[in-house]
């Protein structure tokens, strides 16, 4: 028995992937249709969807099902033999959710009949809601001031900012078209298509059902847009760039959208074919200097309509952006004829007559317009006469050697990134019923990352105008004979009497010098000029590229040195950052660049799926699947920290993720039943890892090469998913959800040093064989409706979090040790959510929304441990307040809107006007009071509380039913609240000058938020304004 059930788990592991693949994207439509004189169930009616090819007909009891429906607004007609034909319009579909349309039909005279038009509501309170799910329409999006769907995301119920009920931000899959867009490596998502391409956005914080998988907090899916019947299309423009109005904004935002959509001309006799393209082109100078951004996305999707029953949909899309990110302990500039340490002033600011550096004229170097330097024969070293203040090393205003006054601004020493994503899919839909469709897909997912800080140096350093190439041996013997004849008039030993060393004194200035840093022989600034990048590593050997084509000259023949071997990222010396007296960045020798030097990777994701939906009874909707994920993962990092310890990692992976699901939505009178069952399998598919933790290594003193490697078996892991829901009265309903949610952890956990390299000091090594995350959840929620248009929901839930990753401490030697990622991290978080929604009516729509949440756990991120260690505090082993604990959060969203055609006040020229506001308020997160402590306490105090609102005023101008022109003003922040940015000062602030630093002396502290550098970051953005114009047609 035993070994029949490895078989089906190996099968199984075959067949399945984790539900970060595809998942439900479309609802379905159902109803009874009736007699209205009789009440009698009519047999044989027609059901169909205007402009689609679904439909159904009624069965015996007059019952009928329409599946596989894509989201969107719809006109159904019902028509069947001697009664009037029924047309219903605004008939909403939502994915995953069943829109119930029941028809009491009309007898009509043959030879006149009718048709009979209703217009349906969407019900306030869907009765088939075991979930907690907020769905916004593209229609909805476009009228609510917000910057891309991450701001609609966030203004659910339950979320804080990125995390959702309490859990980790890491925890959200975010779905388009039912297909993950999330990094594996970094929990992160990454899809930048054109907002103008989205459909419908769902957010489920809670009740998910079996179908979604590889996810502990939540689910965000979008689905794109579809083309239509009829030529469709829209131009969309925005910016801020209003040059020096009193509006205008230096990150000079533009974006510029646009989408066409309809059939595709000319190929008639190939069937139905849709077409829907959109693109966007964004670009902005950021908040702050080096915050450029640029992003240019497109997408595409093609259906063809093969026949009434067989659609096959092609999609895509692609992303490309560059960006730079401003640091402010970088911010300053250096301009080399104001250096401090020339500067001839005393502090009280008169002029300093012990000053010695002066020119030929008698004036201070500091601010004279003109290149000083004490070495006036540019030979690289002190002459006679030359030291003015005797300290025998050259004193120099030109601090790149290129004997011109320069100012280098030091943002220009951060990285430069460059990311891409792209995405195709083929998905193959075949509708064997209307009450039965099955749907089989393929996609391939890449995202990729590069990014670089460009080493521009001059490698003369002396400033003779020459590269020096001199080497160095330890004996006369290393050196070749007919080397030393020919160069023996330039032989030096550093003590003639007693040498320990000998070199060619080529430009006999004394001292031996190899200028080439970068091993390719050649004066880089001199060929291929100051903008030149020393190290890059295209190829991802770990080597710099210029060493491995150096020319090969007659240095690389002697001996054993710089100059004859290839130079690895661990070997430079290129980290001599330096710091004025505020502790910011200078340029100093030029060597000052920022730790983080190279990375390069990317993560493709093969996805393939099959699944099967089916109304098997007139009470159950089964739907079961299985899908897999092939993971292809490189990732290559340079990170140059302090005192010469290089981090990072250079490897290349396949992971794979399995996964079946089976759920059955029971649909009963009197209550709604969603049961499910999900199965996971994650294979990290390593063999790399060490038998014994504690004695990882073959050679501890540099790490590398694994002792007794072994390889990580599969992870297999249940989810049950079970979601009730009863009806109460018309007006109220009562659901129950319980889950049991597995994530894989983020990859980044599990490759990280991955190398097993030691060469830096306290390593963190990723964990291969990691356990996936878990999180137990409860909810209950009661949905009542006051009126025809408002309704009320109430949410209470409970999260039992555990298995979440963390470090340990693990010695391989008695003084020596690294951190190792481990399941070692839980918590609990418990709250309840209060949400009011108004349909739009008597001129207005909103929703008002109240989360209270307390979230607890023994960490916020998986470095606490690591991080207390190399403090050598106390490792905690106690719940705390999580980062993100913000025990009171208030949403809101209004709209006034003037309807097409409204006659007020006397005139027309009013309709179209509408005002959408958003409204935020967030009760102030926690953080730690300053310590020194060996047990410092966490998250024990709170921060202000935060509170913003936007708006948009906007004007719609009908040409036609087909074309319309919407202008639009969008102010963010609008009363100009001064908030923290309370992230940002939990991650970077320094909290003993926050809490006890009294500059004024009143004897109060003075809270000052942006620290001593006063740091614009910790402050949130004060108000901004936008403009935009979007054409319809």
């Amino acid at each position: 028995m035993k070994g029949k059930a490895r078989t089906i788990l190996v099968l199984l592991a075959v067949l399945l992937m984790a539900a970060g693949g595809f998942a439900a994207e479309t609802g379905k439509i159902v109803g009874r249709v009736q007699s209205a004189d009789t009440g009698d169930p009519l047999i044989g009616a027609n059901v169909t969807i205007q402009g689609t090819h679904l439909g159904a007909s009624t069965d015996l009891e007059g019952f009928y099902y329409i599946l596989n429906v894509p989201p969107g607004t719809y006109e159904v007609k019902i028509s069947i033999l001697g009664y009037k034909e029924a047309l219903f319009k605004n008939v909403k579909v939502s994915s995953d959710r069943t829109t119930t349309l029941d028809a009491r039909m009309q007898e009509a005279v043959m030879e006149a009949a009718e048709e009979v038009v209703l217009v349906v509501r969407r019900p306030m309170i869907r009765r088939d809601a075991t979930d907690s799910r907020t769905t916004r329409t593209a229609d909805e999006m476009d009228m609510m001031p917000v910057e891309n769907i991450q701001d609609v995301v966030r203004l659910t119920a339950g979320t804080v900012g990125g995390n959702f009920r309490g859990g980790r931000a890491t925890e959200v899959n975010y779905l388009i078209d039912g297909a993950s867009f999330v990094d594996p490596m970094n929990g992160t998502y990454e899809g930048f298509i054109p907002q103008i391409a989205v459909e419908e956005v769902n957010v489920i914080t809670g009740g998910q059902s079996a179908e979604y998988g590889n996810m502990l907090s939540g689910v965000v899916s979008q689905v794109t847009k579809e083309g239509g019947d009829h030529y469709r299309g829209s131009i969309l423009f925005r910016t801020n760039d209003m040059a020096s109005t009193p509006i205008g904004e230096r990150d000079q935002l533009k974006d510029m959208q646009a989408s066409v959509s309809g059939p595709l001309p000319f190929i008639s006799g190939l069937g139905d074919l849709r077409l829907f393209l959109a693109g966007q082109y964004f670009s902005t100078r950021g908040r702050f200097v080096h915050d450029d951004s640029t992003l240019t996305s497109g997408f595409g999707k093609l259906t063809y309509s093969i026949t009434p029953r067989h659609k096959l949909t092609v999609s895509g899309t692609l992303s490309n952006s560059y960006f730079t990110m401003y640091s402010h302990l970088w911010s300053r500039t250096t301009v080399e004829d104001l250096l401090d340490q020339y500067s001839p002033y005393l502090p009280d600011g008169t002029l300093d007559p012990a000053n010695v550096f002066v020119d030929a004229n008698g004036n201070p170097w500091f601010g004279n317009g003109q290149v000083d330097t004490e070495d006036l024969n540019h030979n690289g070293v002190i002459d006679p006469g030359e030291d003015l203040d005797g300290d025998g090393t050259v004193d120099t205003e030109d601090l790149n050697h290129n004997f011109k006054l320069d100012e280098y601004s030091l943002l220009d020493h951060l990285p430069y990134y460059f990311q891409h994503t792209d995405q195709f899919a083929v998905k193959w839909n075949h509708t064997i019923s209307s009450k039965t469709f099955y749907e089989i897909s393929l996609s391939r997912y890449n995202t990729k990352m590069t990014y670089n800080t460009r080493e521009r140096y001059n490698e003369d350093a002396n400033g003779n105008g020459m590269l020096d190439l001199e080497p160095r041996y330890g004996t006369l013997e290393e050196i070749p004979d007919d080397i030393l004849e020919q160069y023996r008039d330039y032989l030096k030993a550093d003590n003639p009497d007693d040498p320990s060393y000998y070199w060619f004194d080529f430009n006999g200035n004394g001292a031996q010098e190899w200028e080439d840093l970068n091993g390719n022989e050649i004066w880089d600034w001199q060929v291929y000029g100051s903008g030149h990048d020393l190290f890059i590593d295209e190829n991802d050997n770990g080597i710099v590229d210029a060493s491995e084509n150096a020319p090969g000259s007659q240095w690389a023949s002697w001996g054993d040195g710089p100059w004859n071997s290839q130079i690895r990222w661990e070997d430079l010396v290129f980290n001599s950052n330096t710091r004025d007296n505020d502790d910011f960045y200078l340029y100093g020798d030029g060597k000052t660049y920022n730790r983080a030097r190279w990375n390069k990777d990317y993560k493709i994701i093969w996805t393939g799926r099959a699944s099967i939906t089916s109304q098997v009874h007139q009470y159950h909707q089964i739907n079961s699947g299985i899908e897999l994920k092939f993971m292809e993962i490189f990732d290559h990092d340079v990170d140059m920290a302090s005192g010469g310890n290089v981090y990072g990692q250079n490897f290349k992976a396949f992971p794979r993720l399995y996964g079946v699901w089976a759920e059955d939505k029971m649909e009963f009178e009197g209550m709604v039943l969603n049961a499910g069952l999900r199965l996971d399998v994650f294979d990290i598919n390593w063999d790399d890892y060490p038998a014994d933790i504690t004695d990882p290594v073959v050679d501890p003193s540099i790490g590398g090469q694994v002792k007794n490697p072994v390889s990580i078996k599969p992870k297999t892991y249940w989810g049950p998913r079970l979601g009730v829901a009863f009806p109460i009265t018309e007006r109220d309903l009562l659901s129950f959800s319980y889950s049991r949610n597995f994530q894989v952890p983020i990859l980044r956990y599990a490759y990280t040093n991955v190398n097993w390299d030691f060469s830096g000091a306290f390593p963190i090594v990723g964990n291969p064989n990691l356990e996936p995350e878990r999180t137990t959840a409860y909810e209950m929620t009661l949905r009542h409706q006051f009126t025809t248009d408002m309704a009320v929901v109430g949410t209470g839930f409970y999260k039992d979090i555990s298995g979440l990753t963390d470090t340990r401490q693990v010695f391989y030697d008695a003084r020596n040790w690294y951190g190792l990622y481990i399941n070692l991290d839980y918590g609990n978080v418990r709250g309840f959510e209060v949400s009011l929604e108004k349909r739009f009516s008597h001129f207005y729509s909103g929703t008002v929304s109240y989360t209270y949440s307390v979230a607890k756990g023994k960490a916020s991120n998986a470095r606490q441990n690591y991080i207390n260690a190399w403090a050598n505090n106390v490792i905690k082993t106690t719940e705390n307040y999580l980062d993100w604990d913000q025990r009171h959060t208030v949403y809101a969203n209004l709209q006034f809107m003037i309807p097409r055609g409204t006659n007020l006040f006397g005139t027309k020229s009013l309709d179209g006007v509408m005002l959408s506001l958003i409204g935020r308020y967030g009760s102030g997160l926690p953080f730690s009071s300053p310590s020194r402590d060996k047990d410092p306490p966490i998250n024990d105090q709170r921060l202000p509380y935060t509170m913003s609102f936007d708006g948009r005023l906007q004007k719609r101008t009908w040409f036609s039913d087909n074309m319309a022109l919407v202008a639009y003003l969008q102010v963010y922040n609008i009363f100009n609240q001064v908030n923290i940015d309370q992230r940002f000062f939990q991650a970077n602030a320094d909290t003993d000058w926050y809490m006890n630093q009294d500059s004024d002396g009143d004897g109060v502290p003075d809270k000052d938020v942006d620290g001593k550098h006063n740091d614009p970051r910790y402050w949130q953005r004060e108000r901004v304004f936008q403009v935009g114009l979007k054409l319809e047609f």
